[in-house]
């Protein structure tokens, strides 16, 4: 069992490997589409990644918009004012070997 299947469960994982490998925005319906989860599994996971800090939440009239924390960091700060942050951005020791493995994953 890898780092990744012992921190994250299943939908977790699927969640943050189709983020990660989009590189960019993708709304709950995209996501749920890729990962071919259920969407309101999806919005459930998605919830718990944000609280957790490993994914970010933007909302665009009644769209929202998820994007992977380190394509999030990513990104200019004219791009980031256009996201609505509910907190500052959080301190993840894992985001190297979460990446990590999720770039093996694929």
């Amino acid at each position: 069992m890898s780092l990744l299947e012992e921190s994250f469960n299943k939908y977790e994982i699927a969640v943050m490997f189709v983020l990660f490998k989009a590189g960019r925005e993708l709304t709950t319906s995209q996501v749920a589409s890729k990962a071919d989860i259920a969407w309101a599994t999806v919005k459930k996971y998605l919830d718990i990644l944000e609280e957790e800090g490993y994914v970010y939440k933007r909302e665009v009239g009644n769209r929202v918009y998820w994007m992977y924390a380190s394509h999030f960091k990513a990104l200019s700060d004219k791009e980031k004012e256009k996201w609505i942050l509910y907190r500052p951005t959080p301190f993840i020791p894992e985001t190297k070997v979460v990446q990590q493995t999720l770039y093996d994953y694929h």
